[in-house]
């Protein structure tokens, strides 16, 4: 079932990023640095299009996002176990929606190295890099930065 995040969700939200971003294998220093600059908060739940898949009570991923940043971090975060089964596509589906209502042209995410492919089948297109916040994750200096447009 998907439905709207809520500020209760927290705790939950919190540990499904920490075994997301743990599915890429990330080193012990890197996660935590990933973790203190991707932290999921109230204020973000409060200002986020947000929506969460749940099973039986249980969480199974995210996908939040505050539209209006001209420049976002989305928060899309899946339980490894059940990475590839759709979820993800579910729950952009929704996040989607609520974004075509707004009158937005497009919304532009900076990602993960690691799931730009994703966000390609999502249809999102990258356009640019910028120097990573955080340069000892995976080696990596730079951050994809992806848009994806609202108005076609």
């Amino acid at each position: 079932m998907i439905r709207k995040g809520k500020i209760t969700d927290l705790i939950d939200l919190q540990k499904i990023m920490k075994s997301s971003l743990g599915f890429w294998q990330y080193s012990e220093n890197d996660m935590i640095e990933l973790i203190k600059h991707l932290n999921i908060t109230e204020t973000f739940i409060n200002d986020a299009i947000i929506y969460v898949e749940e099973n039986e009570g249980k969480i199974e991923g995210f996908f939040g996002i505050i539209p209006y940043d001209d420049l976002n971090e989305a928060k899309f975060y899946i339980n490894p176990s059940n990475i590839k089964t759709g979820i993800g596509k579910r729950l952009w589906h929704h996040v989607i929606q609520d974004l075509e209502k707004m009158e937005l042209d497009y919304i532009t995410i900076i990602i993960d190295g690691n799931a730009i492919g994703f966000y390609e089948k999502l249809g999102f297109i990258k356009i640019g890099e910028q120097p990573s916040k955080l340069n000892n994750v995976n080696n990596e200096s730079y951050t994809p930065i992806m848009r994806y447009y609202l108005k076609k």
